[in-house]
């Protein structure tokens, strides 16, 4: 008997214990940071937009930030913008957007974490992204293609001097810039024609309306490996299978609606 009262006794202290560990949260996660125009801001109001953070680690120009958007929002209240035609449907895109992303979330927390077999596979099979991945530096010109075609800028030319005298001939605007390609999150496609150019090449990577000339002037080594490839690994695979897990639900919703799907006169589902 008295050993089932310590015990009781020993439960309830933990308990209680708990219980005051979460109210003592609660009192934390609840102390006023910043009162704007009698709004208050609490701690709580600050990690739901910087998660984990303290009082003493709260980004100052984030409750700044928060500050500044308040201000806007009271002004707007009192030049009633809120009464404007259109504030309801900007306010229900909001709400609609948070629940969406509510069940992202959802969906992302029973995601099943990649084992370390997999982490291991993934990276040896990816070595542009990790042990093989290079910065490769460009000196480029940008400009929009002009409505009149003109011939390659980079036609009959060895330099990107010469590539931006001819648009000064031309009369043409662009923009001059040193960009930094990474062969981590770049296209495979354009690292691979990058790193078939001889160094000094002058070459066209146009898209669109936007046409680019570039000369190599750098690659460079810089191998990721460690805890921090692992990390970037595991993440890359725990969010491919949200995007994963996220189509299939999706899927799944479309499928049960059926026909409570319907569109308007003139309007179709993209192919």
């Amino acid at each position: 008997m008295r050993r089932m009262t310590f015990v009781s006794a020993l439960a309830l202290s933990l308990a209680l214990a708990a219980c005051q560990g979460a109210q003592g949260d609660e009192a934390a996660n609840s102390k006023v940071v910043v009162q704007v125009g009698g709004e208050k801001v609490t701690l709580a109001d600050i990690q739901a937009e910087q998660p984990g953070a303290t009082a003493t680690s709260a980004d100052p120009t984030l409750i700044s930030r928060i500050v500044d958007r308040k201000l806007l929002a009271q002004a707007a209240v009192t030049a009633k913008l809120d009464a404007a035609a259109g504030f309801k449907s900007d306010i229900a895109r909001a709400q609609e957007a948070a629940r969406a992303d509510a069940m992202v979330k959802q969906i992302a927390a029973s995601a099943v974490a990649p084992t370390a077999q997999e982490i291991d596979q993934f990276i040896a099979a990816h070595p542009e992204a990790f042990a093989a991945r290079k910065f490769i530096v460009i000196d480029q010109i940008e400009l929009r293609r002009p409505e009149t075609p003109i011939a390659p800028p980079s036609q009959g030319v060895e330099t990107l001097d010469e590539v931006q005298a001819k648009l000064d001939a031309a009369k043409l605007s662009y923009q001059r810039s040193v960009r930094v390609v990474d062969t981590a999150s770049a296209a495979p496609a354009v690292v691979q024609k990058l790193l078939s150019m001889p160094t000094s090449a002058v070459f066209e990577l146009s898209s669109g309306e936007i046409i680019a000339e570039g000369q190599i002037l750098q690659v460079r080594s810089a191998p990721l490996s460690g805890p921090l490839a692992r990390e970037i690994a595991g993440n890359f695979l725990k969010n491919q299978r949200t995007s994963a897990a996220v189509g299939a639900r999706l899927a799944q919703l479309r499928k049960e609606a059926g026909d409570k799907i319907k569109y308007g006169n003139g309007f179709s589902p993209p192919t």
